[in-house]
């Protein structure tokens, strides 16, 4: 988003963006992880409920730094300063024990429940864009926060997507290679673990959101023209 838009509304519609941004951006993050729970549980594994970590009180969930701070900072930023830096952060992770699980298949389910929760939720932002453009252009403003809140969803699932530990799409390899294969990438944890951190910080993971914000941005300008 182009947080400069913001000095162009009323103090009120500036309100109602930033906060229906900051609430999608920490329920996307929480659902991500709830997603795995009932993914768990639907495969014999119930440690997650025991725990009361199926609920969708936030306050459950919320992990002080990157579910609150860390991308409320980032939208603070953006709003003083212009800029445009992605908004992403994390939740508590939901406990799940493998070894309750049914089949392995259970635990691929578990590993990618997260990403197609976000990848849901990115199409239902894009279905409110449209309905908004379409049938209520007078609160245009709101779209802005739709436009956000998918954005942040896009970066959750190519994020957690990447095969490298501990995110989802490393879990969902070990769970469908061969035992000797899954091994191997077990005891080579600590150098894959590595590589993702460089991505992180050497700034390389552009390379690998790019070609997919622009994609977004075809969807997007695609449905604003509905309106025009």
């Amino acid at each position: 988003m182009d947080w400069q838009f913001l000095q162009k509304l009323t103090i009120i519609q500036q309100i109602a963006v930033i906060a229906l941004s900051v609430l999608g951006i920490i329920y996307s993050i929480i659902l991500h992880e709830i997603a795995h729970g009932y993914a768990a549980l639907l495969g014999g594994d119930d440690t997650a409920k025991r725990m009361g970590r199926l609920s969708f009180n936030p306050i459950r969930h919320v992990d002080l730094v990157g579910t609150l701070i860390l991308p409320g900072g980032i939208i603070l930023l953006n709003t003083i300063l212009g800029q445009n830096i992605p908004v992403f952060g994390w939740a508590k992770p939901v406990p799940v024990s493998p070894m309750n699980l049914r089949t392995k298949k259970d635990l691929a389910f578990v590993s990618l429940a997260g990403v197609i929760t976000n990848f849901a939720i990115l199409l239902l932002m894009l279905l409110l864009i449209f309905i908004f453009v379409k049938f209520f252009p007078a609160a245009w403003f709101l779209i802005y926060a739709f436009i956000t809140i998918g954005g942040v969803n896009i970066i959750l699932v190519v994020f957690n997507i990447l095969p490298l530990p501990p995110l989802d799409g490393y879990n969902f390899l070990i769970s469908v290679l061969p035992n000797d294969k899954a091994v191997f990438l077990e005891k080579n944890k600590m150098i894959l673990t590595g590589i993702l951190l460089a991505l992180v910080f050497l700034g390389l993971l552009k390379y690998i959101y790019g070609p997919v914000f622009n994609l977004y941005e075809i969807v997007l300008n695609a449905i604003l023209k509905t309106g025009a």
